[in-house]
């Protein structure tokens, strides 16, 4: 079984589980693309095995502001999404206060606009892309500052 088929199968496992109730309908899914490689694969895949997983797709790109290329990184999401036709959203945060931890601000940020739109749209789940660096990067911030760490599953898979 290669790599594409394990994750539709895995993905559908995680539809069954939430959408018990199939008189919900298609689902409408609301997508946080960065630009990079994991949230650019992630989408794809949606697109690819939408018919297969019954929902639409909705693409939101958050502009943090944080570095050079962000405009880079908007316009590929972007041309993207237009080849395969897919709605895509545009946001800009403004400037991070100085008091701030940086990540910490970003991903609350990020994740409060999200939900905004998911519930404007009336889109039934949000997914995020993350790979294994991402756990990793999340273990050492959580030991690094101190943090007790409960699991060492730092990332969940899913969470409400």
């Amino acid at each position: 079984m290669g790599l594409e088929d394990k994750f539709l199968k895995h993905f559908l496992s995680l539809l069954k589980g939430f959408n018990a109730d199939s008189s919900l309908g298609p689902l409408t899914l609301l997508t946080a693309v960065s630009g990079g490689l994991d949230s650019t694969v992630l989408f794809q895949l949606i697109h690819k095995f939408r018919f297969e997983l019954k929902c639409s797709q909705i693409l939101l790109h958050v502009d943090h502001g944080l570095r050079m290329n962000s405009a880079g990184d908007a316009f590929h999401v972007q041309r993207e999404a237009s080849k395969l036709s897919i709605p895509c959203f545009f946001t800009s945060l403004s400037v991070k206060p100085e008091a701030e931890n940086l990540e910490a601000w970003a991903r609350t940020n990020r994740y409060g606009v999200l939900e905004g739109i998911r519930s404007r749209l009336d889109a039934n789940w949000v997914l995020t892309a993350h790979h294994k660096d991402d756990q990793a990067e999340t273990l050492l911030d959580r030991l690094l500052s101190g943090r007790l760490l409960t699991d060492l599953n730092c990332i969940e898979e899913v969470s409400p």
